[in-house]
């Protein structure tokens, strides 16, 4: 079971972290460097949180609260820009939000790209560990070139965001960190 809800976090992780790249331009922002930076900034702030987290949550309790940011932050970017009059000038406090949904979205990316790393290792018997590596990467792999296409040919592709988050959410509750008689 572990390892199918790896799978799960591997691919959620994945898809997250690449598809905000390519969504960055659709994001009806006045600043497309200040997203640039905004995502830089996310994946510095990521990492350190992710250090800090290690150390005082369990692997479990890290990644639904992962999950739930980025399941609200990807749906209120969708209902942002679905309700956004595509001929308005954006206001300031739009664009900072807009900005900062980003940045959300973003930053639960990157920590639950790193728990995927450290819990493969953590709640995976060493003896395979490298299979349950080697599976979870191919299926988050297959998932992910998804990533750019759905990002530029979806009508709302951040959905697609939420959606995700939300299975990881669920899944992140089947997590069983007791391997002694495990199945994988």
């Amino acid at each position: 079971m572990n390892t199918l809800v790896l799978c799960v976090v591997w691919t959620v992780a994945s898809f997250s972290f690449y598809f905000i790249e390519f969504y960055m331009n659709l994001v009806p922002t006045n600043n497309l460097y200040l997203l640039s930076g905004i995502i830089g900034a996310a994946d510095m702030i990521g990492g350190c949180l992710f250090l800090f987290l290690v150390q005082y949550f369990s692997f479990k309790r890290v990644l639904l609260r992962v999950f739930a940011l980025m399941t609200v932050a990807s749906f209120t970017l969708y209902v942002a820009v679905f309700n956004l009059d595509p001929d308005a000038e954006l206001s300031s406090f739009l664009n900072i939000s807009l900005a900062l949904l980003v940045f959300l979205i973003r930053l639960s990316a990157t920590i639950s790209f790193a728990m995927a790393y450290y819990g493969t290792a953590a709640i995976t018997p060493p003896k395979v560990v490298s299979t349950v590596y080697s599976i979870t990467n191919v299926t988050c792999r297959a998932f992910t070139m998804f990533a750019p296409f759905i990002a530029n040919t979806s009508s709302d592709p951040i959905i697609f965001v939420t959606v995700l988050a939300i299975l990881a959410f669920i899944s992140s509750f089947f997590i069983t960190t007791d391997t002694r008689n495990a199945e994988f």
